[in-house]
């Protein structure tokens, strides 16, 4: 499981190439690391109820108590992870394009034969460990289905009832997904999921983060690449309107302020082509596409 590096060479005097990589089977890998965080979470906490009994049953003071616990270094899974069932969220890709005995009999512009989930689009999305349901409008553009990974297919309803619609519908539609199966769900932010309290700092200080997070000084396996994945500095939903992960931004005056992103990383589609349609259909929930602060 990793990526697998290219190399395009440019037909131009220069010579130029273009050096890039793409992932195999990032879908099982993430399967795996979430198993891990989960895990080690379970068996820290299993070692700290130990060492708790075996401290007070020789009645060790708190003091040295907590210098040994000082020593212990549990993971605790990502905030995410904590309320997730794996097993149930980790299912196969939908089948499409089978024969749907439903309907088949149906003109091709009626609303279920435009929604029939043989004939739908879906997008795995990594940071919810969930799938994201895509159908033709009346207008034979993709739209997102509001039905989440509930989607059944088969809307007998106009294309309001079922399409997701600019923000801020479309991150209330995020947050929904989020909140399944969660009943302490309060925010994005509380599952790790939304921006940072500050996304602009100082040069030095947006420096010295960067750093810090590159360096992986945080508690979770893969921290950096766990961390692009959820979207970065500005989070999921900036991630998925923007179609980029946001990971430095300064601010030294008015006229000096920068950023620095590349490209999102929040999607898994059926084939790269699937997913940069269903990546352009988010992109174009954005309420003010081009026009907010951190558009580029």
């Amino acid at each position: 499981m990793g990526g697998i590096p290219y190399t395009i060479d440019l037909l131009d005097v220069r010579g130029d190439t273009i050096d890039d990589w793409v992932y195999v089977f990032r879908r099982s890998w993430q399967f795996c690391l979430d198993a891990q965080q989960i895990a080690e979470g379970n068996l820290g906490n299993q070692r700290q109820e130990l060492l708790n009994t075996i401290l007070l049953r020789h009645r060790i003071p708190r003091e040295t108590h907590r210098e040994i616990l000082s020593y212990l270094t549990d993971r605790e899974p990502f905030p995410y992870l904590k309320k997730l069932d794996i097993g149930a969220a980790y299912t196969p890709f939908p089948t499409v394009g089978e024969r749907c005995l439903e309907c088949e009999h149906l003109d091709e512009t009626s609303a279920i034969k435009r929604t029939c989930p043989q004939a739908g689009l879906y997008l795995w999305n990594l940071a919810l460990r969930r799938f994201h349901s895509f159908h033709k409008n009346g207008f034979n553009q993709w739209s997102l289905c509001s039905h989440g990974s509930d989607c059944k297919g088969h809307h007998d309803c106009n294309d309001h009832s079922w399409a997701v619609r600019r923000d801020p519908e479309f991150t209330q539609f995020i947050e929904k997904e989020a909140s399944r199966d969660n009943d302490e769900f309060l925010s994005l932010d509380q599952l790790g999921l939304g921006p940072v309290q500050r996304i602009r700092l100082d040069v030095a200080k947006d420096r010295a983060r960067h750093e810090r997070l590159k360096d992986g000084n945080l508690i979770y396996t893969e921290p950096f690449r766990d961390w692009h994945m959820v979207g970065g500095l500005g989070g999921l939903v900036d991630s998925m309107l923007h179609g980029r992960v946001l990971w430095k931004a300064w601010n030294e005056g008015p006229q000096e302020a920068g950023t620095h992103s590349e490209p999102a990383k929040w999607a898994v589609g059926r084939n790269l082509l699937a997913q940069r349609v269903a990546e352009m259909v988010i992109k174009d929930l954005h309420s003010w596409p081009g026009r907010c602060e951190w558009c580029e």
